[in-house]
């Protein structure tokens, strides 16, 4: 069986002791409008911060409580 899959948006977004300044930046995302049949998600690539990025991002994002799929 062939399954069919929707084409979508991967954001991805690649920080480096970046935890200062990604909360705005998920923010301006989360505000986006999209028709709902577009399926996107938040990629965030921490590349060995050591200023806690990765988890200021997932804490953050899940603050703003946005469905959109986030994933580091």
């Amino acid at each position: 069986m062939n399954k069919q899959s929707k084409d979508g948006i991967s954001v991805v977004i690649c920080c480096y002791n970046s935890a200062s300044r990604l909360p705005a930046t998920l923010q301006h995302i989360a505000e986006q409008s999209l028709d709902s049949e577009i399926l996107w998600e938040i990629i965030i690539v921490d590349n060995a911060s050591t200023d806690n990025t990765a988890e200021i991002a997932s804490t953050y994002w899940q603050f703003l409580n946005c469905r959109i799929p986030f994933n580091h």
